[in-house]
């Protein structure tokens, strides 16, 4: 679910030409995961796990490389 996330981020981040290192964009998109992640504690009959964040920011991260190593 997460690695459109990623592409979509990789894709925004192309085409801002001038916005600084592309490598930015990605931080954002594992700082949502972690936010979605953490608005777990809230509810109060979810179990927080930490696998979930490690999947989300994994999903982000190979989304974000495939687009970026196809624009190559």
């Amino acid at each position: 679910l997460w690695l459109p996330v990623g592409a979509w981020l990789a894709a925004r981040a192309g085409r801002a030409a001038g916005s600084g290192p592309r490598w930015r964009a990605l931080g954002a998109g594992l700082a949502l995961a972690a936010i979605v992640e953490g608005l777990q504690l809230v509810v109060r009959t979810r179990t927080v796990d930490s696998t979930d964040a490690l999947v989300q920011a994994a999903g982000v991260l190979v989304g974000w490389s495939l687009l970026r190593r196809a624009d190559a």
